[in-house]
């Protein structure tokens, strides 16, 4: 008995080592850096700042707009900026005359500019040159991929074969424990794919290891932002629920989308739309006040993982998709195998068709 004990006290201690408490906690960490010279400041965290010294800065994006103030103690300064999980496309514009900007080079998702401030601070914003036009653009969305990260790069292949698709969202579950090795792995696997990649974290993502390190590596579980006029909300659920303080966080962006094309994005489904697993939010109250929230701010579409399989459905009269085909086992060993989404949507139209792409 007290060898069971024993077994209970060390998976309780693992399990809760990293909750969503800390999560919460470590979301309002990012997007910050500052040294004896100058400093910069990710706009609402979107950013996360994975490496700095005294001229240059390295920036891993979670999102395809980037506000950023940066200020400095005497001037003129440069600073080479590397902005990671970038569009090929992107650019860096000031809101004033108080920078020099040149383009350095652009590799894929990692674009690099020389960035000279000239006054005492400037606000400057990377996004690509489309970023305000009204329109029709796809994106993807591959979840649970799990033990299948070592061969996910023929999902990567296929998401690349489609130009259209402007970025992948995902619900989390990227590897099977969230480890240091395992996200080395998922990252090397990341260059194959030609498209910028914004997730949350699933209960895979999180809790094993005594890093933090989704914070490390991505930045923030719950984070917003907007692109061509349509708003894309990503919320934390990997614990089966939502952290209290997240709601303020979540009131603020449905307000923000209300009147726009708003899809919110989360690992676990509220309630499940089979009825038969223990596999959504462990609070049915929880979860009605979460939907709730959704409907009355007008949601478009709402995108979860978790469950290996795929479902079309609606909640709280929201268009809903299950997508957990990434590569982990089959919730149902139904024959579903693995596969993506290609979601079209327009800012003026609405979500305009949700294609499943088979990928065995």
């Amino acid at each position: 008995m007290k060898h069971y004990l024993l077994l209970f006290i060390v998976l309780f201690f693992f399990a809760c080592k990293n909750d969503a408490g800390d999560r919460v906690e470590n979301d309002k960490k990012i997007g910050f850096y500052q040294n004896d010279n100058w400093s910069v400041r990710i706009a609402s965290g979107l950013g996360n700042i994975t490496y700095a010294d005294n001229d240059k800065i390295h920036i891993w994006s979670q999102s395809p707009v980037l506000d950023i103030e940066f200020t400095a103690d005497s001037t003129p300064f440069t600073v080479t900026f590397h902005l990671h999980n970038m569009m090929s496309t992107t650019m860096l514009y000031e809101d004033d005359l108080g920078t020099s900007i040149t383009k350095v080079s652009s590799d894929n998702k990692t674009q690099v500019f020389d960035v000279t401030l000239l006054n005492a601070s400037a606000r400057i914003t990377a996004a690509s040159p489309d970023q305000n036009s009204a329109g029709e653009f796809s994106f993807a969305l591959v979840s649970d991929i799990q033990d299948a990260v070592y061969k996910v790069d023929d999902i990567w292949d296929s998401i690349n074969s489609y130009p259209e698709i402007s970025f992948v969202v995902s619900t989390g579950d990227l590897t099977h424990r969230g480890t240091t090795e395992q996200m080395d792995v998922f990252f090397s696997k990341l260059e194959l794919l030609e498209k910028p990649f914004y997730s949350t974290a699933g209960n895979h993502d999180v809790g094993w290891d005594r890093e933090e390190v989704w914070a490390r590596r991505f930045g923030r579980v719950n984070f917003s932002f907007v692109y061509r006029h349509c708003y894309f909300t990503f919320i934390d659920s990997a614990s089966a629920g939502i952290h209290p303080d997240v709601y303020s966080w979540l009131d603020t962006w449905l307000e923000n989308g209300k009147n726009s094309v708003h899809t919110v994005i989360t690992h676990y489904p509220p309630v499940d739309p089979d009825g038969t697993r223990n596999a959504s939010f462990s609070s049915r109250m929880e979860a009605w006040k979460f939907l709730k929230m959704l409907a009355k701010a007008n949601v478009d579409l709402t995108l979860y993982g978790h469950i290996h399989s795929y479902y079309a459905f609606q909640n709280a009269g929201i268009d809903a998709y299950i997508s957990g085909g990434g590569g982990g086992i089959d919730e149902h060993y139904d024959g579903m195998g693995r596969h993506w989404l290609r979601i079209t949507i327009d800012a003026n139209e609405g979500i305009k068709s949700v294609d499943l792409i088979r990928v065995d």
